[in-house]
């Protein structure tokens, strides 16, 4: 018999944003992944260099919720 649980310690772990302003899309989401959160991107207009992160939310360094998203800017 094998009995799983969910320790609510680790339900609620907290990660820093990382600052992915400046990195392609595929890196930023890589590293947005890597420290437990979730990457949503928007593809718009900039003066940026095409599939560059131009914008973040929350801000690099901003400490949020596991599992909660950041939403990034694409040129």
């Amino acid at each position: 018999m094998v009995i799983l649980a969910c320790s609510p310690l680790l339900a609620h772990a907290q990660a820093t944003v990382p600052n992915v302003v400046g990195m392609t899309q595929a890196n930023a989401e890589s590293a947005i992944t890597a420290v437990g959160l979730v990457a949503s991107a928007t593809l718009e207009y900039s003066t940026e260099n095409a599939g560059t992160v131009f914008f973040q939310a929350p801000a690099g360094g901003t400490v949020a919720e596991g599992g909660s998203t950041v939403n990034v800017k694409v040129s």
